[in-house]
């Protein structure tokens, strides 16, 4: 292939600054845009990247905001780029990095660092970053030396977008990000690596051990997602007859109206046999476990050998695509199971399925005040069309309510923190509208976590991005509130006025204290996007902790009056 810097009639090669080589690779990975704060160190290589016109520089107020903005776009399927320069501005992207790491998101960092020869003679804001992003990156580096710098992006580039995906952290000092280079970005290679095929002796180990089951259990998480490997999952559950247990809030894998589709997982302990896909890396995932039997057989199917066995050993293990993997176990599992097996284990779940249905709404407090719960997540699927995108960060709302009461109508439409840490939502809903401008998103931040990122309304408002923010308000930590005594230490809030907040900014917002406007409200923010303007909806949310989680409102009495 031909390259950038190749001189055209002689094996000979000009030499460009290996600033510009970093930025045609960004542009070979179809990069659009890059988030940072700009920082002494990064001025020359904005002005470069302001001379691009397929890339777009995105100014934030903070560098864990620009972090979780590419985490949104990472989460689409594309490669989200942070830009950011010495000491603090990567140590503030730490947070929203152990965010996307544990959520497989592929994101690249680029930290320029001072001249080469200040790295070693304590200079301002020099710290060992290699040392300190290791635990939440894939690859971390720093170059030194002009000759490699290109083969090191390329190859963090390749990490970060190889199965599972996840964050890299690249380290390039001003001097070497200045130096002349002969080398062709041309020559490198950005591209994910592909994913192997399943060995065949695998796969019917695999089928012969869920055939001999009664009662077969599927638990699949992050990894059927990244593979597209929805309907091979469901074609699985249809020949076994099985139901999908989601594992930790990855709720979009199948449509909610699916009949082998559950989001309680109790039925773990009634298994004889676990097909494991993907598994999400998380606590809620281990508490699953904890459900199921020893001695129970285990199948579990990942392209990282890693993972498999990582929490229960596996009976087979089958290394491999999930989808390709998935897509032929289902063909095998059709010969091992006879139809009137998995007809009779089908039916049997839509009974469990209409007895969990009964109980899934509570049956009192829609027209309250404050809104419950239940209310507001009802009201956002009722205003958001089915292929949009929610996007909600950690609390009780989003651990315990949106998996349980949201129905979900198609693949890659709800996104979580994987990881559980706060702070995700509304900027991670920004990266994916920039990633998606064509579908509607909503973010719900808990007003906690709002807060945390609150400084994402300077970027909503400038560019502008057009989503629809609903800040769940209940003026507490509710989560940790309902696992305390009175008088609740540390969990009770003193807010701002949300709404004047918002409009500080240019951005319209409306509060809502009623369960009759929360729709119509909604809907009108929705529809003030597709003109191109984001808007805000406040919701005054019930403090009471008999609300906190669908486990505490279920498992005592319903207040009376």
């Amino acid at each position: 292939m031909a390259g950038v810097g190749a001189e055209r009639g002689s094996g000979a090669r000009d030499t460009r600054p290996v600033a510009e080589g970093v930025l045609d690779l960004l542009e070979m990975a179809g990069t659009r845009y890059l988030f940072g704060v700009a920082a002494a160190t990064s001025i020359d290589f904005l002005d470069r990247l302001s001379r691009r016109p397929k890339l777009a520089y995105v100014s934030v107020r903070h560098e864990q905001i620009a972090t979780h903005l590419a985490d949104g776009v990472g989460r689409t399927g594309n490669l989200g780029v942070v830009l950011v320069g010495r000491g603090a501005g990567p140590a503030n992207t730490a947070l929203a990095l152990m965010s996307a790491y544990a959520s497989d998101s592929p994101i690249l960092v680029v930290t320029i660092q001072p001249r080469t020869r200040n790295l070693y003679r304590d200079d301002f804001q020099v710290i060992d970053l290699v040392s300190a992003f290791r635990p939440v990156t894939k690859w971390a580096v720093e170059v030194t030396e002009p000759e490699v710098a290109l083969e090191c992006v390329a190859r963090a580039i390749r990490i970060a977008r190889s199965y599972r995906p996840g964050p890299v952290l690249v380290s390039l000092p001003m001097d070497v990000l200045a130096a002349p280079t002969a080398a062709d970005p041309g020559d490198e290679e950005v591209a994910p690596v592909g994913l192997p095929a399943a060995a065949d002796a695998a796969l019917e180990a695999a089928a012969t051990a869920l055939g001999r089951a009664e009662r077969p259990v599927i638990l699949a998480g992050n990894g059927v997602a990244l593979a597209g490997a929805a309907d091979p999952l469901a074609a699985c559950a249809e020949a076994l007859g099985a139901p999908v247990l989601r594992s930790s809030h990855r709720i979009d894998l199948l449509p909610s109206h699916s009949p082998y589709h559950l989001w309680d997982d109790d039925l773990a302990a009634e298994a004889d046999a676990i097909l494991s896909v993907g598994p999400t890396r998380n606590e809620f995932t281990n508490l699953t476990w904890e459900k199921v039997a020893a001695g129970v057989s285990v199948v579990q199917i990942d392209a990282d050998s890693s993972l498999v066995s990582r929490i229960r050993p596996a009976t087979v293990g089958v290394i491999g695509d999930p989808r390709q993997a998935l897509l032929e176990l289902a063909d095998r599992l059709r010969r091992e199971v006879p139809e009137a097996v998995a007809e009779s284990r089908a039916a049997h779940l839509a009974a469990v399925r209409q007895e969990l249905a009964a109980k899934r709404w509570p049956g009192e407090g829609d027209d309250e005040e404050p809104i419950r719960p239940w209310v507001l997540v009802r009201a956002v699927r009722a205003a958001l069309p089915e292929s949009g995108i929610l996007c909600h960060d950690s609390g009780s709302l989003s651990t315990t309510w949106i998996p349980r009461c949201f129905d979900v109508h198609a693949p890659h439409t709800v996104f979580f923190c994987l990881g559980g840490t706060m702070g995700f939502g509304f900027p991670g809903a920004l990266g994916m509208k920039l990633a998606h401008p064509n579908r509607p998103v909503v973010a719900i931040a808990g007003d906690g976590s709002f807060m945390m990122t609150l400084a994402g309304l300077a970027t909503m408002a400038s560019l502008p991005v057009p989503i629809t923010l609903v800040i769940n308000n209940n003026s507490a930590f509710l989560q940790i509130k309902r696992r305390q005594e009175p008088p609740f230490p540390g969990s009770d809030h003193v807010n701002p006025d949300f709404v004047a907040l918002c409009r500080s900014f240019g951005i319209a917002a409306a509060r809502v204290c009623a369960p009759a406007e929360l729709e119509p409200a909604l809907k009108d923010a929705l529809g003030a996007n597709e003109r191109g303007e984001p808007r805000c909806v406040e919701v005054v949310t019930t403090s009471d902790i008999r609300y906190a989680t669908p486990d505490l409102y279920f498992t005592q009495a319903p207040p009376s009056g």
